[in-house]
């Protein structure tokens, strides 16, 4: 089979490890596969394997870019389908992908959905700017083909932001546990002690202002690491001074393989305002490193389940998410917090791509 994953750029993101994974394993399983990303940016170490297009999308002054760009897409995917045949599976993944695949009016791909729409498109805005918003999310996903990648975001769009969509399934984010384990067993070698980790962008959506608070007032005698980069650096740089924290709390920056520091942490904390389906809290469960997250739409209930649902606190609730994790520190030193990669096996990257194969079958 022909699969296209059409995506905004390959930064540092989630989707953007998603489209990468499931490309690597639809391959290993001996599918042709390409990624035609619209702007030129690519931070991942992409395989030879995966045939890499690049629109180059540009801000055009006075001039209908979306509209020039998205012609050039449908011309793009068109010359690719004269070449090698026409593709099994297409697939549009974040906004800027989204919007231009629309206006082009492609046939038959399906959108894939990572984040809650009304938390993140719709929630702060209000008035005539939401009923904007909201109309075109209608005009782009209604009578259209929808992946979500949670069936907490599958819920959000069609009960809440009101969706009717052609037709709407759930498949998971995928994760390579082989891969994961194999990047985790690299040296790290920084020597930092007992600590916990919160792996994502420093932007205002990851709440690192509630993580760190709630560390402060965990009392936890370890240090704090934060892996990743973005916007909020300085801010964030200027609340640990506040809190005097500068000598407990780590700032990694961008680490291309984080997975060493994921498995040797005590804990993996997340702090969201709102996620999709979060991949970090998959590949800490696959690394067997136990997870504290806020109870935030949507996701991490999915991950966690049962057995684990005590270590969810309530979004935004400094006290509750520093009891939590003080309740977990202890429970790990007692060893009543054991996790395992077999919790999230219905996520794992086979899993997943048999669901990709499907979707070209039917």
């Amino acid at each position: 089979m022909r699969f296209l994953f059409i995506i905004d750029a390959l930064g540092t993101g989630g989707a953007e490890k998603m489209v990468l994974s499931i490309s690597d394993k639809l391959i290993e399983l001996g599918h042709d596969v390409s990624v035609l990303i619209i702007r030129d940016d690519i931070s991942f170490k992409v395989p030879k394997e995966i045939n890499l297009h690049v629109l180059g999308y540009k801000k055009l002054l006075f001039l209908p870019q979306d509209l020039i760009y998205a012609f050039r897409l449908r011309k793009y995917v068109s010359n690719l389908e004269s070449v090698d045949g026409k593709f099994d599976v297409i697939t549009s993944n974040l906004n800027l992908s989204n919007r231009l695949t629309h206006i082009a009016r492609m046939k038959n791909v399906y959108y894939c959905i990572l984040e809650s729409v009304s938390s993140s498109s719709l929630f702060r805005r209000k008035g005539l700017k939401r009923l904007v918003r909201w109309l075109r999310l209608k005009r782009i996903l209604d009578k259209e083909n929808i992946i979500a990648v949670s069936e907490g975001i599958k819920e959000d769009l069609l009960n809440v932001v009101k969706i009717k969509p052609r037709s709407i399934r759930t498949i998971y984010n995928g994760v390579n546990f082989e891969r994961i384990t194999s990047l985790a067993a690299q040296s790290d070698i920084s020597d930092r002690g007992e600590y916990i980790v919160h792996v994502g962008r420093l932007n205002p959506v990851k709440r690192h202002d509630i993580l760190l608070d709630a560390f402060k007032l965990s009392g936890l005698d370890c240090k704090l690491v934060l892996v990743g980069d973005g916007q909020e650096r300085e801010n964030i740089k200027k609340k640990i001074e506040q809190l005097g924290l500068g000598g407990q709390v780590e700032m990694t920056g961008n680490i291309l393989n984080q997975y060493p520091v994921i498995k040797n942490a005590q804990l993996m904390v997340m702090s969201s305002d709102y996620e999709g389906l979060p991949t970090v809290l998959l590949e800490s469960f696959a690394l067997s490193t136990p997870v504290v997250s806020v109870d935030c739409l949507h996701g991490p209930r999915e991950i966690l389940g049962e057995q684990y649902q005590k270590y969810l606190a309530r979004q935004g609730d400094t006290e509750d998410l520093a009891k939590k994790m003080k309740m977990a520190m202890d429970d790990i030193k007692q060893g009543k917090m054991a996790v395992r990669p077999e919790h999230v096996e219905r996520f794992s990257i086979e899993n997943v791509a048999r669901q990709y194969v499907e979707l070209g079958r039917s």
